[in-house]
């Protein structure tokens, strides 16, 4: 990752596991609608604490995770 795009990270991942929006909304625990707005790029996440979250959730290695904004 380059910089801090959830929304891609989560279209990817979904296109690689089959996840579901639901699937992802419940493993955040978010609405669902969350999900659909980050991978929309209507919503962004800057809270330091939830990227690490969903990045560890997703089990992205800490190597390829760009600097904290």
């Amino acid at each position: 990752m380059v910089k801090w795009d959830l929304g891609t990270v989560l279209r990817l991942y979904r296109m690689h596991t089959g996840a579901r929006q639901a699937m992802l909304a419940a493993a955040f625990n978010v609405d669902q609608s969350v999900i659909s707005r980050l991978m929309n790029g209507r919503r962004s996440i800057a809270d330091r604490r939830q990227i690490l979250e969903f990045t560890q959730k997703l089990g992205i290695p800490d190597s390829l995770l760009p600097a904290l904004p």
